[in-house]
């Protein structure tokens, strides 16, 4: 059964030394994309799924690091309150929303995403003998390939990981990782997070708990990677 992992455990403690190191990315920024996601890249199911609008991460007024379609009314878990380890209200293998990158793009492990539409999904780091003390947090998104991903419902966690490994051409899924939200950040933004200076996409999330919507704060790693 493949497995996954996201950190050492130097990472894990320079990330929590740093955790306090949040500033305002310079020449970073977002755009609104005022065009749906294209359907001609993903399943109808999907695609029908995604906020009509989107935002593309911007490296400066020219330069495109990824454009993102966020999903409406993501389904949330009622009376959820996150913690340290626990961040965000979602069931794993949640669908997120998509990424497209139209240069080759990379992961949270620096290995290279190529260029191409992706679904972002949900999923919690295991708690097994593998994974004692290599992250802070359990909350990733993997990475699918659009073509191989037809249905909204959430993946089981064995098959997520099976096609995400795919997308990344490795034994592991391709990740990114997720961050607590920054209040000084009003989004969407990109902040800077630690010495690693990691740029973070702080986005607004539509959810949905039985029939109660809402909108959570919502942040994850554009760009950088954890340390080895």
């Amino acid at each position: 059964m493949l497995k996954f992992s996201f950190y050492s455990r130097s990472a894990v403690m320079a990330a929590a030394l740093l955790a306090g190191g949040v500033c305002q990315a310079d020449e970073y920024h977002t755009k609104v994309l005022e065009s749906p996601a294209p359907a001609e890249d993903l399943a109808p199911e999907i695609a029908k799924a995604l906020a009509p609008t989107g935002i593309a991460v911007m490296r400066s007024e020219t330069s495109t690091l990824c454009e993102i379609w966020l999903r409406k009314d993501i389904p949330a878990k009622a009376d959820f309150e996150a913690t340290n380890a626990l961040l965000y209200p979602f069931e794993p293998g949640e669908l997120i929303g998509v990424i497209r990158y139209r240069r080759r793009g990379a992961d949270f492990r620096d290995r290279d995403i190529d260029r191409g539409m992706y679904t972002m999904r949900f999923q919690l780091q295991p708690i097994d003998g593998n994974h004692v003390g290599t992250s802070v947090t359990r909350d990733f998104m993997l990475l699918v390939n659009a073509d191989g991903d037809k249905s909204l419902q959430p993946l089981p966690y064995e098959k997520l990981v099976e096609l995400s490994a795919t997308a990344a051409q490795a034994t592991h899924p391709a990740i990114i990782a997720l961050q607590s939200p920054n209040a000084e950040v009003k989004a969407p933004a990109v902040f800077e997070k630690g010495d690693d200076e990691w740029k973070v996409l702080q986005v607004g999330l539509e959810t949905k708990t039985g029939e109660k919507k809402g909108v959570s704060v919502f942040a994850f790693v554009v760009e950088g990677s954890a340390r080895e």
